[in-house]
């Protein structure tokens, strides 16, 4: 949240990746997409002033890039082989 950015950190807690966007409010990050490796970054727009908007006209949208990590398969309600 305001920092233009979002940021991959392996599991002792040390940044890995840094990827820069072109919103200041990055809100929320999910893997997805048929092998699992899409990134979505949802973003917000509130709260910004007219000439903000103007200056991230892209604030409030989705973003998508390709990474080399593969997310988790997801357990649907439902299903029967669950761990």
């Amino acid at each position: 949240w305001n920092g233009w950015e979002v940021v991959r950190y392996d599991p002792q807690g040390r940044p890995i990746q840094t990827v820069r966007l072109p919103i200041q409010r990055p809100t929320s990050c999910c893997l997805g997409g048929k092998d699992r490796d899409m990134l979505f970054i949802t973003s917000s727009r509130a709260n910004f002033t007219e000439e903000e908007l103007n200056q991230q006209p892209e604030a409030g949208g989705v973003f998508q890039l390709k990474t080399n990590t593969q997310g988790q398969e997801t357990p649907f309600f439902g299903k029967t082989n669950l761990a």
